[in-house]
């Protein structure tokens, strides 16, 4: 992988001050302690720790200081299960916790990187499949031993350019999480307009009338050809539902996760479309609508011949209702296993078909509104996985360094040699340039004929098209304008043999060009059409004939002799 000029490829051992393996409980101390200890399960897909089913131990005050969890440590999935291996989170939480002999702490060392930066990168590694494939001969019985884990390679931006990626991707999670609010407003909003038309569930305080669910429909149990898996049965053009269709799609259900052949749908239980069915085993009380003929198997029941004062989408919303409330209220034994005579027992009540109908026209509403967001949501899903390549590959802060190169340069050299301390092999980097030895433009200038020799053939022609580009100054942030220099006749001929050019690989060249002495990267004001004020844009300009810098020059001595003002000498466009 080729890296950023400022970047290095360093292994995670060199930037934590501290890698340590968890708490080992004792065999039989389960839950018998009063420390919370943070395990696998509790770093989400998402990168982020939870607190569900968290467990307690019995550790002793040295085992606490050793294993104790501080806000900003990173904890590192290390188990040899594929389901969880590599998940990684920032630990964010207040109190004392312990962490499990399956997880790794790494502290970071906040000299050389920022804690969402390391935790971002091993996360991504993670989720790409790194730790499920290329770190599988790490893995032990035991995990991935502390060792291996600090060899992992990183790719090491200076710590401000950290800082830029980690802002950046905390805007993309947050377009997530807007998105996980909505959903959660419009399931509340649902459950508003449901007890506002039929009341409460349980109490019926609208005194509906009730009945059996055998009184209101026939109750049919699925069936499921045997031997499982026999190809002549199994994985043909027949849909067959499944748990995982119901807790993935909802109130309304597709089945796609498994098929049957014509023979093994004649030992199966049809049900057309439209059709409510319940799940008896697996997530016991879930129920859904099936959108198309789908056969179910004997972990269902199905709804047949519904009575016809029923809508289906109120006779399955009302009983996933009840069994949320069952489960809330731990009362739902009947919920627990499921029988096909427990399910005819279920009462639901029968209010007027008018308001049926309304509620039902309110969730096909919702319904066109999910289907927005989860086709919303699969493109930013998309979107974020761009982002976080471009973002540990340098491509998202190309811009951001051209336009921080001096501070990037100076933070670089001051990471490099805290490395070196640590005993890692870098290659030399050029010294700083003092204040009092920066060359003149007529020193660069003189300098042209050697540099433009040393010039790649892509930078020489961007060059040449650059200065015989007749509109002088070129404002790179405009991108009306820069497209211009981009498309122009002449920048497109000479690009043919070459490979597609990116906008940023463009800017950069001009940057380089400008970094030689050979043209001038200029700050030029522009009213801002947003706040009417003032704004000063990066331009690049071909150098002026006997340009000066005598004020730059007398701006350079008086910062080192320690009589910087505040309205030193600029360049001027």
């Amino acid at each position: 992988m080729k890296l950023p000029e400022s970047w290095v490829e360093m292994t995670v051992g060199k930037v934590v001050a501290d890698l340590q393996p968890g708490f080992a409980q004792k065999p039989g101390d389960d839950d018998e302690g009063m420390t919370p200890q943070i395990r696998t399960h509790n770093v989400s897909p998402e990168g982020k720790i939870t607190l569900d089913g968290i467990k307690h131990v019995s550790a002793s005050a040295k085992e606490l200081g050793r294993y104790m969890l501080d806000r900003g440590d990173v904890v590192f999935n290390n188990t040899n299960s594929e389901e969880w291996v590599g998940k990684t989170a920032v630990f964010d939480q207040d109190g004392e916790y312990v962490f499990s002999n399956h997880m790794t702490r790494l502290r970071a060392d906040k000299a050389l990187v920022h804690q969402d930066y390391l935790a971002g990168y091993l996360h991504l590694l993670w989720s790409m499949g790194y730790s499920k494939t290329r770190a599988k001969r790490w893995v032990s019985q035991a995990g991935i031993e502390s060792s291996a884990l600090a060899s992992f390679k990183l790719p090491l931006p200076t710590l401000s350019e950290q800082q830029r990626i980690v802002d950046v991707l905390r805007q993309v999670e947050a377009l997530g999480k807007c998105r996980s609010d909505t959903h959660a407003t419009i399931a509340t909003l649902t459950l508003e307009y449901y007890a506002k038309l039929f009341g409460d569930v349980f109490s019926n305080d609208k005194a509906w009338a009730t009945k059996k669910i055998s009184q209101i429909s026939d109750i049919v149990r699925g069936s499921s050809p045997r031997p499982q898996g026999d190809p002549r049965l199994f994985g043909g053009p027949v849909p067959r539902l499944m748990v995982s269709d119901l807790t993935r799609d909802g109130l309304w259900v597709d089945a796609t996760t498994d098929s049957l052949t014509i023979e093994g749908a004649k030992s199966s239980r049809p049900m057309p479309a439209q059709s409510v069915v319940m799940a008896v085993s697996g997530a016991p009380g879930l129920t859904a609508i099936l959108n198309h003929d789908a056969c179910i198997h004997d972990g269902f029941v199905g709804l047949r011949d519904l009575h016809p004062d029923l809508l289906p989408e109120f006779v399955a919303f009302t009983l996933n209702l009840l069994r949320a409330k069952n489960d809330q209220q731990a009362v739902g034994a009947v919920f627990r296993n499921l029988t096909s005579d427990q399910v005819k027992a279920i009462p639901i009540t029968l209010p007027p078909l008018i308001l049926q109908k309304q509620f039902q026209s309110f969730l096909f509403q919702v319904k066109s509104i999910q289907q927005d967001i989860a086709r919303s949501t699969e493109l930013l899903q998309k979107l974020s996985a761009s982002v976080c390549v471009d973002a540990f590959t340098g491509l998202l802060t190309t811009t951001w360094r051209d336009r921080h190169q001096v501070e990037v340069t100076a933070a670089a050299q001051r990471r490099d040699a805290l490395l070196r301390e640590r005993g890692a092999k870098l290659p030399s980097r050029p010294p700083e340039p003092s204040p009092l030895s920066t060359p003149s433009t007529e020193t660069r200038l003189a300098a042209r004929p050697w540099l433009l020799a040393e010039l790649s053939e892509f930078q020489r022609l961007i060059l040449d098209v650059f200065l015989a580009y007749p509109e002088q100054p070129l404002l790179a942030e405009v991108p009306e304008e820069f497209d211009r220099f981009r498309e122009s006749d002449a920048l497109v001929e000479k690009l043919a043999a070459f490979p597609p050019t990116s906008p940023n690989l463009l800017r950069r060249t001009l940057g380089q060009l400008a970094a030689l002495g050979l043209i001038a990267k200029v700050a030029v004001p522009r009213a801002d059409p947003n706040t009417g004020g003032r704004q000063y844009l990066t331009a690049f300009r071909p150098l002026r004939p006997g340009e000066q810098t005598r004020a730059a020059d007398v701006a350079a001595l008086r910062r080192a002799l320690g009589l910087g003002s505040e309205n030193e000498g600029a360049e001027a466009p």
